[in-house]
């Protein structure tokens, strides 16, 4: 319950700023890609782990009859999106139930996609996928948005950078490990892109040094100082300290049990 309680605390402090959960840079993106996928699957339920930014989940209501629900752990994110928007009539078809992902409140087989941008690194990805999973229809689709790591950061470089920076970082992966996670979780591949977008990680530090205390900014500031030529080579952080993060769009279908099954 601690760790809920901070994941919570720093979903409210990134409501309104959004430079972590669906920030801008990557918005138009995301969401082109999201609404071909319903556009291709035409899911009649639609559940979004999170709220994210609000303008996505805003946009999404407006452009698809789909039942939309959404499972987001911080009551106050919730309060303040209606207030902004939920006078479009649109958002006011949307359900809200306040919970948490690895305790996935959404009961057996009534989703036909679930979607999750930006969350997954501060949740245990093994246990929210395999709520995901239960939630799911069968051939239902799992659309992923979150940073993976470089090809060739073998090392996890820019993933320890990140826990570093944010003490409720669990992992970022390499796109062939998640795939592998996803396939051992029951899960087919469809399709996946890779996108590349700057991030100015000095400016990273001083927002969540905000949250989470000075120590913590000094911890990666220090990481990074001695990290600096692998970050280089791998991400190519410049002297202004911005470096080329890479961004995983995919599609996973749940898997039809075999007859032997």
């Amino acid at each position: 319950m601690k760790r809920l309680a901070e994941v919570v605390k720093f979903i409210n402090f990134d409501w309104g700023k959004n430079l972590v959960f669906e920030p801008q840079v990557r918005y138009t993106a995301l969401r082109d890609r999201l609404f071909d996928a319903v556009n291709m699957y035409k899911p009649d339920v639609i559940v979004k782990t999170g709220v994210g930014g609000g303008r996505l989940l805003a946009e999404l209501a407006g452009s698809f009859t789909s039942r939309i629900v959404v499972v987001e752990p911080s009551s106050y994110v919730i309060e303040a999106f209606l207030k902004q928007y939920g006078a479009d009539e649109a958002v006011k078809r949307i359900s809200f139930i306040n919970g948490d992902f690895p305790e996935f409140p959404v009961d057996y087989y009534k989703a036909d996609m679930i979607v999750s941008a930006d969350y997954l690194d501060i949740f245990d990805l093994g246990r929210c996928v395999d709520e995901f999973k239960r939630a799911l229809q069968f051939e239902g689709i799992f659309f992923f948005a979150g940073v993976i790591l470089a090809d060739d950061d073998m090392e996890g470089t820019y993933d320890d950078f990140m826990k570093a920076l944010c003490p409720l970082h669990n992992d970022y992966y390499l796109m062939e490990d998640f795939k592998t996670v996803m396939t051992l979780k029951d899960f087919t591949f469809v399709k996946s892109m890779v996108l590349n977008f700057s991030r100015d990680l000095r400016s990273a530090m001083d927002y969540h040094g905000v949250i989470f205390g000075a120590d913590v900014k000094a911890r990666a500031g220090e990481f990074l100082r001695d990290h600096r030529p692998a970050l280089e080579e791998l991400y190519g952080l410049t002297n202004d300290n911005i470096i080329t993060e890479h961004y995983l769009i995919g599609m996973y279908m749940r898997n039809k049990p075999s007859k032997e099954d």
